[in-house]
């Protein structure tokens, strides 16, 4: 099942939603460093958001945000596991627990 992800309910219609939207984006990439990559990216502009509701007050909104970033670096972590050398420079740089 490469490219998707469990879009597991968060308990948040909107948050889930938007999971769903972003595994539709990242289904269509080609590779596991494609999607980490984009990965990476959404999450810098989730927290972003996040950051910004905070500021504003929108505390309902930043919480939908919080679940969605929390969701994706999950699957950044499993994007990065499926790509070899993302792994290898996980390990190097002790990003990943032992078991």
């Amino acid at each position: 099942m490469m490219g998707t992800f469990p879009i597991i309910s968060t308990g948040d219609a909107t948050a889930d939603d938007i999971l769903r939207a972003h595994d539709a984006v990242l289904r269509a990439m080609p590779s596991a460093a494609d999607r980490a990559m984009e990965l990476a990216a959404v999450i810098q502009r989730q927290e972003s958001t996040i950051d910004a509701l905070m500021v504003a007050g929108q505390h309902e909104a930043r919480r939908t945000h919080e679940l969605v970033a929390g969701r994706l670096r999950l699957w950044l972590r499993h994007a990065r596991s499926a790509d070899l050398d993302a792994l290898g420079q996980d390990i190097i740089e002790g990003r990943r627990q032992s078991a």
